[in-house]
């Protein structure tokens, strides 16, 4: 009967331990996701977001990383799976807090750089592929994670992949790498011709005649005069 006693009473201590797990497996799984309401297209590592409610849930934790799912409303379809390193230490909010890269290219969705899940201190900053942290970082002056993976990579990838920081180009550089307006070619300069009347006859026939007129006037003078004197 003793014996009877001490196995039903292991028994039950075992019953709690694992039901007590599974309770904390279930809070666990529970506190590592954060709903993400879009309401303007969002780029995220592989993909762009369209307007809707998704879910973000860390499925993969180490030391230096951790592989995000990216899920629809009801969280029955897994849409991305993104790499992200822990972010910087801070006070835990009581809501989750999403960090933009903005937009970059002036057009088209924003970036996300970052999540913060409610009550926790560290954040998760999102690795995206090594060309496309490149045109981030020249675009925000910010530096950014990045993998050398495919944009659509497996988790297996993901694992694996060396992690580096791309870090933005200097000041002069990014200027320097810029695109520059076209410069319009000034249209040439309207040239004016002189204008000049022309020259109709030569100054030689003019002078012949006016020394006639003026012989001529003379003789008509002189005879009449003779004309008087008689």
């Amino acid at each position: 009967m003793r014996k009877l006693t001490v196995a039903l009473v292991a028994l039950s201590a075992g019953t709690a331990l694992v039901c007590t797990g599974r309770r904390a497996d279930a809070q666990s799984t529970f506190a590592h996701t954060s709903t993400l309401t879009v309401t303007k297209p969002l780029e995220v590592p592989g993909m762009v977001l369209q307007p809707g409610t998704y879910v973000l849930r860390v499925a993969d934790t180490r030391s230096d990383r951790n592989v995000v799912e990216i899920l629809n409303a009801d969280q029955t379809k897994v849409l991305d799976v993104a790499l992200t390193v822990p972010d910087e230490e801070r006070k835990a909010k009581d809501q989750s807090e999403f960090v933009f890269y903005g937009n970059p290219a002036g057009s088209g969705p924003e970036v996300l750089r970052s999540w913060w899940r409610a009550d926790s201190r560290f954040g998760h900053d999102f690795v995206y592929p090594h060309e496309r942290a490149v045109e981030l970082a020249r675009a925000t002056g910010l530096p950014v994670k990045a993998h050398a993976v495919p944009a659509v990579a497996t988790r297996e990838q993901l694992k694996a992949a060396p992690i580096e920081t791309v870090a933005p180009p200097a000041p002069a550089e990014r200027t320097a790498q810029a695109p520059k307006p076209a410069a319009s070619t000034p249209a040439p300069a309207a040239r004016v011709a002189e204008s000049r009347l022309p020259k109709t006859a030569s100054d030689v026939p003019f002078a012949a005649v006016s020394g006639l007129m003026a012989v001529m006037a003379a003789g008509a003078l002189h005879l009449a005069r003779r004309r008087a004197s008689a």
